[in-house]
């Protein structure tokens, strides 16, 4: 996948090719999504504890309201990726505190051995905790996604090389011309400069006509 800079005024206005963003096909609609985005060096604060991570990421962190043009294919390309990470998340927890139950029951009665149990526990519940991060890894970076907000520009990654090109193509925007480009951004289509007209010629340019021989206004009998 590749990645693609555009100003707040094309995605959150919807001056964006019908071409979905994911795949290239065509788009059957626009459909809204508020990007949030922070410096990656916020991560770093985790080392000092969870506090400093959130006050820092609060303090830092950019937002976009995108309007994302996506085929019937990919409508709910962001939900269904939320939806799996918060059930998956759901899941483990139940998980872990069914087999911290099972794990009790098994015992025998007056001969529990809580260290143990919770030796398991613990365990179980790291591993769960990694295959939950490693699945939020993958479904995060198969998805679009941006890779740096500013006042002015989102850059997405994670978008489809046609969508790309698309933006591009004058046949989605055949009416644009060069000044409806924001000022942040140079325009992608330039065209020919028309002819200069020919009073803006310098006087050195112009064709010089040789001089007539000096007898061709003589007088002849």
């Amino acid at each position: 996948m590749a990645s693609i800079r555009l100003t707040r005024y094309e995605a959150q206005e919807g001056q964006l090719p019908p071409v979905c963003m994911v795949c290239g096909q065509r788009a059957e609609q626009f459909t809204s999504k508020t990007m949030y985005w922070h410096p990656p060096w916020v991560f770093v604060l985790l080392l000092l504890g969870l506090l400093p991570f959130i006050i820092a990421a609060l303090l830092t962190q950019q937002r976009l309201r995108l309007k994302a043009p996506l085929c019937a294919n990919h409508l709910n390309h962001w939900q269904s990726r939320s939806l799996a990470i918060w059930l998956s998340l759901l899941g483990f927890v139940v998980v872990g505190i069914g087999g911290s139950f099972i794990l009790l029951q098994m015992q025998p009665p007056g001969r529990r051995d809580e260290d143990t149990i919770m030796g398991f526990v613990c365990i179980g519940g790291l591993v769960l905790l990694v295959i939950w991060l490693v699945l939020v890894a993958v479904l995060q970076s198969t998805a679009v996604r941006p890779k740096e907000i500013g006042d002015r520009y989102i850059i997405l990654t994670g978008v489809a090389p046609r969508f790309i090109d698309a933006l591009d193509d004058p046949q989605y925007f055949p009416d644009r011309e060069e000044d409806d480009y924001p000022e942040d951004r140079p325009p992608k289509r330039r065209r020919p400069p028309p002819p200069p007209a020919e009073s803006d010629y310098y006087e050195e340019d112009r064709p010089r006509r040789r001089p007539p021989p000096p007898d061709a206004f003589e007088d002849r009998d």
